[in-house]
Parts: structure tokens; C-alpha cells; sequence
């Protein structure tokens, strides 16, 4: 907080602005000298005249910043975050500096979920600790978790020819996906085989750190009546390359190839979902259903797009892909700085 006096002598105006943070008010008068009305005006504006002009404009300009500022702080906000490469570090785990300022903002009043490519499982393990108290959003839209309740939200599956489909591209090929259906409320994981060093990591890490072993089934085929949400693919990317452009002509599903940010080295995913899910869609229904009327959303990687697309305010993080950044309205420091929790602290 600081004060500044801007003395205008030749006129013997004074203006007293009181500064704080990112709002300028006016507390003083203009003080005119006695009889200063009388005189009359020269036609040719005077040195102190263009000053005074120049005071009067920042004057307008600071009372409408900071109008807008009122009004904006004024909505109901829902704050939306990535966790890979966003909210997480770079162990895929909440610091605990994240962790306090989320819960301490959370406590007082502050809107804020997640919209990740994870699971419910694997969200629930990395966020243990966080008091959500709203959906989350889960497999790139496909569904919303509402931890509290323990509920599975508006699931989006996909088609059964678009399944058909895939089997059928998949016929004699040396890739195989894991396979995400949902049922009852509950979603459960398969593999028929391993065909990636990269995807036995996958595996491995999960039962070792998540304690998760996901069963292997004798055919995927047999998933097929079971409520398919969610293919992923677990390779290198010049593997996943032919296949990834071959399922972008099949109508029904959406598809999502990059780099996973999560796991050591350069492992690939190419996920597979409904054409209806998208982070975007899970964000305009916690904005309807919420009653929110801004949404600031943070992201790094091409899955965010959608969800940029859908909010008010969109913010990337420096490590986030070019595209990424390109298309944020703000770019803040590295998820390895805390930066999501860093930016909410400061403006929320």
C-alpha cells in the first residue's frame, strides 16, 4: 500500500490516489486557488492544463479497472484445473503447498474442481487429502465423479458400431489397448495382452503405487455388451502414428494421441472416447448445473483445448505445449512451481 501526491504547481492542484493492489482511488479534491475561477482562459492550454488532462484520464481509466475488477470478483466462479502437468508436480503428486492453499481457499468458499484424462481411481488416489466438495471431471468428459456421494455423472459411452469398428481395425494388429467399461456405477479396467514395454510399465506402476492390478481378460470382444467408455493405447509414437490416424474415420469417437506427461520417458497414449465427451462438456455442466457465471480454466497439454474453449478465462502453464499457450489468455509459471495454487492465492 503506498500513497503518492502529485503536486500540479502551476495551477496549485493537488490530487491524493490511495493504491492498493490492482485498485487506484480517488481521495482527494482538486484544491483551486482563490479566484482562480476568474481568470480568464487562455485559448492555447497551459503546461499544468495538458497535466491535469493527463491526471483526469488515469483517474477514469484506474475507477473503470477497478469496476471491472468488482464485478468480475462479484460472479460465481468456478476455478477448473488439469492435474498432469498442471496441478501436479513432477511425481504426479500435489506438493504440500498446493494442498494447503487449495484446501484453505476451498474452506473459504472458493469453487474449484478438477478435468483430468485419469480415472475416478487413480484422481481419488493423487488428490488424497483435497476436500472437493464438487464433480470432478474425468477421462476427458467422459463421466463426473462426485466424490462426496460417490457417484458417476452423466457417463458418455461409445457407440456400439464405433466399438465394432475398433475391434475390426484392431483385427491381426500387434497393438493392443486397455479397455475402460462402465456399469452400476462402476468402472473397471481390462487388457487382453501386452504389446509395449511402455504399456507393461504402465501396469507395473499401477500395482506398485496405486496397489491396482487390473485383470486381463482372453478376448477384448467380450467387453463388448459391457458399457465400453474409454479406449487407451500405451506405446512409442511412431507405433501409435498409423493407428492413430486410422481411427479418426470412425464416426462416433473422439481421440486424443500425445505424450503422457505422468509416466518416465517418451511414452505415447492414444486415447478413444464418445464424440460427445470432452473436457469442454463437463465444464458447461458443472457451469449449468452450478448456476456459475465465469469459469477459468488451467491446462498444458492438447486435451485442454476443448476445455479452454468453454471457459471464460483460460490460463497455461509454461511447461504446456505451444498450442496450449498459444491459445490461453494467460500464461503462468511451470506446474513444478506450484503455480496453479500460486495464481489462485493471488486472485481469488
Amino acid at each position: 500500500m503506498s500513497y503518492f501526491d502529485i503536486i500540479l504547481k502551476k495551477r496549485s492542484c493537488q490530487v491524493l490516489f490511495w493504491r492498493d493492489f490492482n485498485a487506484v482511488f480517488l481521495f482527494g479534491v482538486l484544491r483551486l486557488p482563490e479566484g482562480a475561477g476568474d481568470r480568464q482562459k487562455s485559448p492555447k492550454a497551459s503546461p499544468a492544463d495538458n497535466i491535469f488532462a493527463v491526471v483526469k484520464k488515469q483517474i477514469l481509466w484506474y475507477n473503470q479497472s477497478y469496476n471491472i475488477m468488482q464485478r468480475k470478483k462479484d460472479m460465481k466462479t468456478l476455478y477448473l484445473s488439469d492435474l498432469d502437468g498442471t496441478l501436479l508436480s513432477a511425481e504426479s503428486k500435489l506438493t504440500p503447498r498446493t494442498l494447503d492453499t487449495l484446501n484453505r481457499l476451498i474452506g473459504g468458499g472458493m469453487n474449484f474442481s478438477v478435468a483430468t484424462a485419469r480415472t475416478a481411481f487413480s484422481t481419488g488416489f493423487v488428490l488424497s487429502g483435497l476436500r472437493l466438495t464438487l464433480p470432478t471431471i474425468q477421462q476427458n468428459g467422459v463421466y463426473l465423479y462426485d466424490f462426496a456421494e460417490q457417484e458417476m455423472l452423466g457417463t458418455q459411452y461409445i457407440p456400439t458400431q464405433s466399438v465394432t469398428r475398433v475391434f475390426d481395425l484392431l483385427s491381426g494388429s500387434d497393438i493392443s489397448p486397455l479397455v475402460y467399461t462402465a456399469r452400476d456405477n462402476v468402472q473397471t479396467t481390462h487388457f487382453e495382452r501386452v504389446t509395449s514395454p511402455n504399456m507393461q510399465a504402465f501396469l507395473d506402476m499401477r500395482a506398485t503405487q496405486y496397489g491396482q492390478v487390473i485383470p486381463r481378460v482372453a478376448r477384448l470382444e467380450s467387453l463388448a455388451d459391457c458399457g465400453i467408455v474409454y479406449f487407451c493405447f500405451i506405446d512409442t509414437k511412431e507405433r501409435l502414428a498409423a493407428l492413430a490416424g486410422a481411427v479418426r474415420e470412425i464416426s462416433g469417437i473422439s481421440s486424443v494421441y500425445s505424450r503422457d506427461v505422468s509416466l518416465v520417458g517418451e511414452v505415447w497414449l492414444l486415447e478413444l472416447f464418445s464424440e460427445s465427451a470432452s473436457k469442454a462438456g463437463g465444464a458447461k455442466y458443472l457451469r449449468e448445473h452450478g448456476g456459475f457465471e465465469r469459469v477459468v480454466g488451467f491446462g498444458d497439454s492438447l486435451n485442454d483445448l476443448p476445455l479452454f474453449a468453454e471457459c471464460d478465462v483460460s490460463i497455461a502453464v509454461a511447461n504446456a505445449a505451444d498450442e496450449v499457450k498459444s491459445a490461453a489468455d494467460i500464461v503462468i509459471g511451470a506446474n513444478t512451481e506450484d503455480s496453479v495454487a500460486r495464481w489462485l492465492e493471488e486472485n481469488v
